[in-house]
């Protein structure tokens, strides 16, 4: 099961999300998106990782992510190029 960081909806479906790899080129890549908003998806087990990792509980690491999702998006929408 999967849960949008965003608005917490779990209705997810697959589009092609622009992605940077490693060497800073951007790249179409499949992810899921949320059918409501339309943001970044992950999967609970990800998150319950991540938590578990960061000794945090999920609600956290999923708000702290909200906060850097909307960030990183905001830097993707001013493409340097």
């Amino acid at each position: 099961m999967s849960v949008c960081v965003a608005c917490g909806a779990n209705r997810v479906r697959r589009r092609a999300v622009k992605q940077r790899r490693r060497d800073g080129r951007p790249v179409m890549a499949p992810a899921f998106v949320s059918n409501s908003c339309g943001e970044r998806v992950f999967d609970l087990k990800t998150l319950n990782m991540l938590a578990a990792r960061l000794r945090k509980n999920r609600r956290r690491v999923i708000r702290v992510m909200r906060r850097t999702m909307r960030a990183s998006f905001r830097a993707s929408a001013i493409d340097p190029e």
